[in-house]
Formats: structure tokens, C-alpha cells, sequence
């Protein structure tokens, strides 16, 4: 089967949907029938499935059926919805995937519970799987140090709201840390799954993941700014003072009173700050020149990602991520896909 993002769609939509429905009947088993329900549209709303996807490419590509990787695909994909379900409220974000958030349907105290809840459901529809307690025992480590990582990444990003941003090696920390840890883990995972053990070939695709995280965050931070940023609100990063590439490359580029009025825009919180001190930001970018660095620094990321890609990965899997690298790219009227 060639690997792609929609052949593996198609072929493993329906048992990875059959996965997490017999795990939450499960876990929500001894819920009240009105708190089982909140649950029911969380698994009806797909998305993209990219993480389930990498698993499961990783694991088709080193010789495994793919049957066996589906709990760690269900697995990161219940994380990937824990994660955003968290950053929504963090973020005030009002609409995902063209629907309310979670926190507006249900309120912030039981959207924050189901995000828990999510978390250890989803270690446990892991330790369930068929695999080798030993096996299981070893994908399950690197699963818990990859969410310790995930969460250290988010806890760095908000720290720095309203500071003045740091380096570009700090950014990308944030970026490995927040959004590449769940990537090492499909890869790596996925591929420990099919029998990969050799240590120099796994830290090759937690490279892979690694610069799979920044790739992914670079282009949520300039579709912020350049399109539309999945049915959530224009500029959402900028109103919220998050350090981001553009604040990164702002400083470094910037000058002057166009310097001065931009980071004093990026300290302020908000309140008082609003949409239309967020749009002078932008105003900021666009006229100095910073948006179209940062869309020539993400170019050139992809770029390089993809000139490494034969050396780190056997060649069906390099395939899948050069299809998804090449949807990464972004021009200043570029939308995020739909889900």
C-alpha cells in the first residue's frame, strides 16, 4: 500500500474509530449517563488525524500490519484532543474545527475535567493493547516522558506572554517541546511497535519529529497572522501576546519607533489590549518586511526538511512525510485546511 495521508485514512478510519469507542465505553462506563455524553461528540469530531496517520506510517514502513499500532494511534490521537481542548481555554478560543469549543459548550470546569479525563483513558486504552508487557512497557515510557515535554513546552510559552521574546533557539525549544513531542512519538513509537529497537534509528525519527514540531508551530504562527487559523478568530496570538517566529524574527528585524510601538503592543495584556491594537501589530509586520521573512524562513525549514528526510527515514515513510511537509507551505493567502 503506498503510504499517504488519505490511503491510510481510508483504511484505518473505521477500526481506529472501533478502538476509541470500545475504550470510552470503558472509561465512561460508571459516568452518569449526562456526563458519559459529553464525551460522544469529542469522537465524532475527527479532524485531521495526523498523528494516528504518522503512527501508523511508521509502523506500515518498518515491516509492521498496522492492526498493531491502532491503540497507540487511538492513544496519541486522545491526547492531541486533550491538548486542545486545555489550549482553548488557555487561549480564550471561542471555535475549533468550525464548532464551539469545548469550554463554551460546556462551561471551563468540566471542559478542563474532560481534558483530564482524556489523559489517563488514553494511557490506559494503551496499557490494554496486545503488545509485549515489556514492549508496552518501553512505548509507554517514552510516551510519559514525551507528555512531560509536551507540557513543559506549553507551561515555557505561556511564561513568556507579554515578555519580550527570546532567541531563536528558545522558540524552537518551545517548539519541540509543545508540539514535537507527540510527532516523536508517533514515529518513534509507531516503528518500536513493528520491532524497530536500533537506538540510532530511533533517535533519527525523534529528530524527524523534532523538526516535524517546529515546522507544524511555524505554520500555526504565520497562518495566524496570513489566513485562517482553523474557524478561530484572526490574530488570536498576537491579542494574546504570545512569543511566536514573527516576535522572534520582529526583534532581530525591527527598528526604531516601529520597534518601540510593536513591543509595547506585545507586553500589553489584555485587556486593555484589543483586536484593533492586535491589527496595528500586524499592520507593523506586514509594512516592515517581517511577515515575508518569516514566510522565507519557514520555506526554507520545509526545505531543509525534506533534503534530510532520505537520511532519516526508510523511504515509504519519507514519502508520507514529504506529502505532508508540502502541505505545510504558506503564502499570504494561504487558509488552514478543513478538517
Amino acid at each position: 500500500m503506498e503510504l499517504t495521508l488519505d490511503t491510510l485514512r481510508t483504511r484505518y478510519d473505521a477500526p481506529l474509530d472501533a478502538v476509541i469507542r470500545d475504550a470510552a465505553a470503558v472509561w465512561t462506563g460508571g459516568l452518569p449517563g449526562e456526563l458519559a455524553a459529553m464525551v460522544d461528540p469529542l469522537i465524532a469530531s475527527r479532524g485531521k488525524r495526523l498523528r494516528p496517520a504518522l503512527v501508523l506510517g511508521s509502523h506500515l514502513a518498518h515491516g509492521g500490519d498496522g492492526e498493531a499500532a491502532l491503540p497507540l494511534a487511538a492513544t496519541v490521537e486522545l491526547i492531541h484532543q486533550a491538548s486542545l481542548i486545555h489550549d482553548d481555554i488557555e487561549d480564550l478560543d471561542e471555535f475549533r474545527r468550525d464548532a464551539p469549543s469545548a469550554w463554551r459548550l460546556l462551561g471551563v470546569r468540566q471542559a478542563l475535567n474532560l481534558g483530564d479525563l482524556l489523559l489517563p483513558a488514553a494511557v490506559h486504552l494503551f496499557l490494554r493493547s496486545a503488545a509485549s508487557p515489556a514492549l508496552r512497557l518501553r512505548v509507554l515510557e517514552r510516551l510519559t516522558r514525551e507528555l512531560l515535554r509536551m507540557v513543559e513546552g506549553q507551561m515555557t510559552e505561556i511564561a513568556a506572554l507579554h515578555r519580550d521574546p527570546g532567541s531563536p533557539d528558545d522558540y524552537e525549544r518551545v517548539c519541540a517541546g509543545k508540539t514535537g513531542a507527540l510527532f516523536r512519538v508517533c514515529l518513534a513509537g509507531g516503528a518500536e511497535l513493528a520491532g524497530l529497537d536500533d537506538p540510532a534509528a530511533l533517535a533519527r525519527l525523534e529528530d524527524l519529529g523534532t523538526r516535524l514540531g517546529v515546522l507544524f508551530q511555524g505554520r500555526d504562527d504565520l497562518i495566524d497572522i496570513t489566513g485562517r487559523k482553523e474557524g478561530r478568530r484572526a490574530l488570536g496570538d498576537l491579542l494574546e501576546g504570545k512569543p511566536s517566529l514573527l516576535t522572534v524574527l520582529a526583534a532581530g528585524h525591527l527598528e526604531g519607533a516601529a520597534r518601540d510601538e510593536f513591543f509595547t503592543l506585545h507586553r500589553t495584556p489584555r485587556p486593555p489590549k484589543d483586536e484593533a491594537m492586535a491589527a496595528r501589530m500586524r499592520e507593523l509586520l506586514v509594512g516592515h518586511g517581517v511577515v515575508t521573512l518569516a514566510l522565507e524562513s519557514h520555506g526554507e525549514r520545509c526545505a531543509a526538511f525534506l533534503g534530510r528526510l532520505p537520511d532519516l527515514a526508510p523511504p515509504p515513510l519519507a514519502d508520507l512525510l514529504a506529502g505532508l511537509v508540502r502541505h505545510l507551505a504558506v503564502t499570504p493567502e494561504t487558509e488552514a485546511p478543513r478538517p
